[in-house]
């Protein structure tokens, strides 16, 4: 990420990735050190790619905003709501056990619901625009693997609308980072991530 013009400045450490032969997906995150309109982003093969080798890439995506406050529960559990309908369970920050520091958010299950929608966690507040794409990565353990954890981009009022397909996952008993991919079907101002 660099200056669009001498004398070509670094906005950013680089980032160095392997490229293979298979296609694959890359993911790099640049944190710019300044503010420009007209910034570039630069992939530079030069001495890296052999004589009469090839390179192909496709399907760019640049996401320059982050929606979730309170990603590290840093600030308590503000932005965050965790709700219980006829089940028994208690949430709380952890400052003890975390992957990022300072905390995690810990939800304890003494009895669960009958179905998922009895114990959320959940934030609100997220800009969504109708066919645009978007990326949730987020970091979770379980002290029993979970199967089929579901998480919804929604509608925060009634009627709780689905904006995208419910994606699902599989926790497991280490800290270990997990992405999914939305495509909203609809264009909000207050979107909600549950869990």
């Amino acid at each position: 990420l660099i200056k669009d013009a001498t004398p070509w400045n670094n906005y950013g450490p680089e980032r160095v990735v392997n490229i293979t032969s298979e296609w694959t997906t890359y993911e790099v995150y640049l944190t710019s050190n300044t503010n420009d309109t007209n910034a570039r982003l630069s992939l530079l093969f030069g001495n890296r790619i052999p004589n009469g080798g090839k390179v192909y890439v496709d399907s760019f995506s640049l996401i320059k905003t982050e929606q979730i406050s309170n990603p590290s529960f840093s600030n308590s559990q503000e932005g965050w709501t965790f709700w219980v309908g006829e089940a028994n369970a208690v949430g709380s920050r952890d400052t003890m056990n975390y992957s990022s520091s300072p905390a995690s958010y810990r939800i304890d299950c003494i009895s669960k619901g009958a179905t998922e929608t009895r114990i959320q966690f959940f934030t609100t507040g997220l800009k969504v625009e109708e066919g645009k794409r978007y990326k949730l990565t987020f970091k979770a353990k379980s002290t029993n693997n979970i199967n089929a954890a579901r998480i919804y981009l929604m509608k925060s009022t009634s009627p709780w609308a689905q904006y995208a397909q419910v994606e699902t996952l599989s926790i497991g008993t280490s800290w270990k980072e997990y992405s999914v991919y939305f495509i909203s079907n609809a264009t909000d101002a207050n979107a909600r991530i549950s869990f």
